[in-house]
């Protein structure tokens, strides 16, 4: 019989694989007030976290390329993983038509196909929400950076308001109701942050997003309360309260 792990794991790349979900995956979380507001905050955040870092730089969980793009347009030395074919696919045929080429590997981080201390930067954005044991991938990243090389991660805090009220009311609900499409989790910060430490990493930097939960924008609203939102969420990075963010952001270094 599969283990609960296991079938999570099988569960989320069956998701990511359906071509509905592929097809519109980028329109639907990210043309929305509150998707555009998630993305412009989270690409600032990866543009500050990544500035220093080295190639050859490893994404994992590239999805249908958000990332990857800007990546290739700013000339780096890029590599994408993914767990999904279908999602690889996206991605391909998002940077050929910019006339780029990337090398794609599929698989599951928990094994990752690289050799030891093959890449400068490790770069991992909203996969650890669907992931609930952390510890194989964390330890797989370490291993395939090489020594001085950083790792770029983020995962959803459940010490958080937003968190707390996920873990405890609408997840356990919406999976009762049978209206969870696709696993979701949150991790205790203090764990994870344990977790990268114990890898053989240094963490330069710990901050975070959305102090403010981005549902509340999905009404809509005009350019203004958007700026000023934005604002109030790139001043509240910059303070130590992780434990109000429902995204920790980490900057760490393989020793």
């Amino acid at each position: 019989m599969m283990s609960e792990k296991k079938k999570e794991v099988s569960d989320t790349v069956e998701f990511y694989r359906r071509g509905e979900v592929v097809k519109t995956f980028e329109a639907d979380r990210y043309s929305t007030p509150k998707g555009r507001l998630r993305w412009e905050l989270q690409n600032e955040m990866m543009l500050d976290l990544l500035a220093g870092t080295e190639d050859p730089l490893l994404e994992i969980a590239g999805g249908t390329g958000r990332f990857s793009r800007q990546f290739a347009r700013a000339g780096r030395e890029l590599f994408v993983f993914d767990a999904s074919w279908e999602m690889i696919c996206s991605n391909r045929a998002g940077l050929e038509k910019e006339g780029k080429v990337v090398p794609f590997t599929q698989g599951l981080a928990q094994q990752l196909p690289f050799k030891s201390a093959s890449f400068g930067t490790v770069f991992c954005v909203d996969m650890f929400s669907h992931i609930a044991d952390p510890v194989p991938i964390i330890r797989e990243m370490a291993r395939v950076l090489r020594p001085g090389g950083q790792l770029v991660v983020n995962f959803t805090n459940k010490s958080s308001p937003m968190g707390l009220g996920a873990s405890f009311i609408s997840n356990p609900l919406r999976r009762v109701l049978g209206r969870m499409d696709v696993f979701s989790i949150y991790h205790w910060a203090k764990n994870f942050l344990r977790l990268i430490d114990e890898s053989g990493l240094w963490r330069l930097r710990t901050t975070g997003l959305f102090f403010v939960d981005p549902r509340l924008y999905r009404f809509g609203f005009d350019q203004k309360l958007f700026t000023f939102a934005k604002k109030m969420e790139k001043w509240m990075s910059r303070r130590d309260c992780r434990f109000l963010y429902e995204q920790i952001w980490v900057k760490a270094i393989r020793q």
